[in-house]
């Protein structure tokens, strides 16, 4: 079936432990279906298996990224603290931007 074939539905089943009911996911887009398709025949799997395979490896790299991300984050916070370090404090700062009524020197 080719991209401009009809949109099928998809079954999957809603799991939290063990099964609790079937829902229906329609796909209507052609290319997510066709890729779907393709997933599933490479796989040998049903469509329902290649898309649970497909979410999960995605959920974890996006997971991982995050992870990536927020360890980035800290090292360049260290690296702000570290320059930052021995420079003048808050207080300095604020007495040299203001006088002693608050207002801007």
């Amino acid at each position: 079936m080719g991209l401009g074939a009809a949109p099928a539905a998809v079954g999957i089943r809603v799991a939290a432990g063990r099964y609790h009911g079937a829902m229906s996911l329609n796909i209507k887009n052609p290319a997510v279906l066709e890729l779907t398709r393709d997933l599933a025949r490479l796989l040998g799997t049903s469509q329902v298996g290649a898309l649970e395979v497909a979410l999960r490896e995605k959920l974890a790299r996006e997971q991982a990224g995050d992870d990536v991300r927020r360890e980035q984050i800290r090292r360049d916070l260290v690296e702000i603290r570290e320059r930052l370090r021995g420079g003048p404090t808050r207080q300095q700062i604020d007495d040299d931007l203001y006088d002693e009524w608050g207002l801007p020197r």
